[in-house]
């Protein structure tokens, strides 16, 4: 499996990200570095994020895709942690905090033809404020076409899509809140389906080091071919990470 991902962060000049999943990633920003070797040290240094999810058999499973090679060295433990371009998917209520225009993105091939692409766009615009969006694709790759007696017919694809637009703001100095919608779109052949969702997500900072977060995700319609409707992947989220703070000139975790 192949992975490529990048995050541009413009007052920041370039703040690339580059992994394989679940191995490391890399964060280069002036006056600071980042390096965070597997989801074990992840857990230990950036947050602890339980999560209760309604998975197994529900529709567009898609969406529980971990985005962004931060959070995924993370072991998705990145609801207390996404004050940038990754907030639209992992917790809006951050965007409360985001300080610069950033944007991200990530491309990941797995076997055949399956594929997962994801793109984000986040700016303040003002203080406190800020919007984002976001575009999660999933290509499941093609398929065999067969008749009742098993006979091969040629093939036939399908994709799965969800785009996003998320706001949050600070409602105090410490505490944010933010909301993502979403429009779900889905084809299978030539049988189309599609969903509505929303996630609502609050960030709050309890002392400059401490904070934490909680997260509902993916509330809203069910996915529905045909008759046959399936629920989206519902979870709820809670976090809290530490993050040690350096004076400038100095580098370590943050």
């Amino acid at each position: 499996m192949a992975v490529t991902d990048a995050h541009l962060d413009f007052p920041l000049i370039f703040s690339p990200f580059f992994d394989k999943p679940n191995v490391f990633a890399m964060t280069f920003k002036p006056i600071r570095l980042v390096f965070l070797q597997s989801a074990f040290l992840g857990l230990l240094l950036g947050g602890f994020t339980p999560a209760w999810a309604f998975s197994g058999a529900e529709g567009a499973s898609f969406l529980e895709v971990p985005v962004g090679a931060g959070p995924v060295s993370l072991g998705s433990a990145y609801s207390s942690l996404a004050t940038d371009a990754y907030a639209p998917v992992w917790n809006a209520g951050g965007l409360g905090f985001l300080e610069s225009t950033q944007l991200a993105g990530m491309h990941q091939s797995y076997v055949e033809s399956t594929s997962f692409e994801y793109l984000s766009f986040v700016h303040p615009v003002r203080p406190g404020h800020a919007l984002g969006v976001s575009a999660q694709y999933f290509r499941p790759g093609d398929l065999t076409r067969t008749d009742v007696s098993g006979n091969e017919l040629g093939s036939f694809g399908g994709y799965y899509g969800a785009y996003s637009l998320a706001y949050g703001q600070l409602i105090t100095k410490k505490a944010a809140v933010g909301v993502t919608g979403k429009i779900i779109q889905a084809k299978i052949d030539d049988v189309s389906a599609s969903a509505y969702a929303a996630d609502i997500g609050t960030y709050y900072r309890l002392t400059r080091s401490l904070t934490l977060a909680a997260v509902a995700a993916n509330i809203g319609t069910k996915l529905k071919f045909l008759s046959e409707g399936d629920s989206l992947p519902m979870a709820f989220r809670g976090g809290a990470s530490y993050q040690e703070k350096r004076s400038a000139g100095t580098s370590g975790l943050a």
